[in-house]
C-alpha cells in the first residue's frame, strides 16, 4: 500500500494537536527519536519536530539502556519517541541507581506492541518526573491513529483517542459502531 503525502501529514499533525504544545516553553525540546526514519512512525516525528523546530538527537549504533540514559544526560533530552522496547528495559531497572542525570526527560511516547497497565503504572511509581505515553498506529494508517493529550493520561493501559481527522469504528456482526451517537448498517 503506498500512503500519500496527505496520510502523513494528517498523522504529523495529529500528533501535533495530541502533544497539545500551545502555551508552553518549548525552546529547551530535545527528541531523541529512536526508531528508523524509514519507518513511518519515524517519518512522523521527524517532520513533526522539523515543524516545530525541535532538535533532535541521534543514537549511534546498537541501543542500550546505558547509552540511552547516557545520552539524554549529554544533550539535555527532554522527550522520547520510540518502540516499547525500552519500556520494558526501564522496568527492569526500577529502583537500581542510574548513574546519569536523566532529570531533563519528561515524555516517553512509545508504540509497536501492547505494554501492560501494571508496567506503566511501575514506570510512572520509578520514574516521577516522566510521562509515559502509549499510542497506537499502523504503517498503513501513516501511522498514528490514537494518542492521548501530552497534558493527561486518561487511563493508563488505554491508547488513548482518535487523532484529529481520524475515525475510530468497530465493527460486530455487520455493524460498525463508532461514537454513542453513530451506528451504520453495513450492506
Amino acid at each position: 500500500m503506498q500512503l500519500s503525502g496527505k496520510n502523513i501529514e494528517a498523522a504529523v499533525l495529529g500528533y501535533i494537536d495530541k502533544m497539545n504544545f500551545e502555551g508552553i516553553a518549548t525552546s529547551n525540546f530535545r527528541y531523541i527519536l529512536a526508531t528508523p526514519f524509514s519507518s513511518t512512525y519515524g517519518i512522523m516525528i521527524l517532520f513533526a519536530c522539523l515543524m516545530k523546530s525541535f532538535p533532535i538527537v541521534l543514537l549511534a549504533g546498537d541501543f542500550t539502556l546505558d547509552m540511552f540514559y547516557k545520552t539524554v544526560q549529554a544533550h539535555k533530552v527532554t522527550h522520547y519517541e520510540g518502540g516499547e522496547f525500552v519500556v520494558f528495559l526501564m522496568e527492569q531497572m526500577a529502583g537500581r541507581p542510574i548513574p546519569y542525570d536523566i532529570s531533563s526527560l519528561k515524555y516517553f511516547g512509545f508504540g509497536g506492541g501492547k505494554v501492560s497497565e501494571n508496567t506503566i503504572r511501575n514506570l510512572l511509581i520509578a520514574y516521577p518526573e516522566v510521562a509515559f505515553f502509549q499510542g497506537y498506529g499502523m504503517t498503513e494508517t501513516a501511522p498514528l491513529i490514537a494518542k492521548h493529550r501530552r497534558t493527561r493520561l486518561e487511563k493508563v493501559a488505554s491508547v488513548g483517542n482518535a487523532i484529529k481527522g481520524m475515525e475510530i469504528a468497530i465493527e460486530a456482526d455487520g455493524v460498525i459502531v463508532n461514537t454513542p451517537h453513530v451506528k451504520e448498517r453495513l450492506l
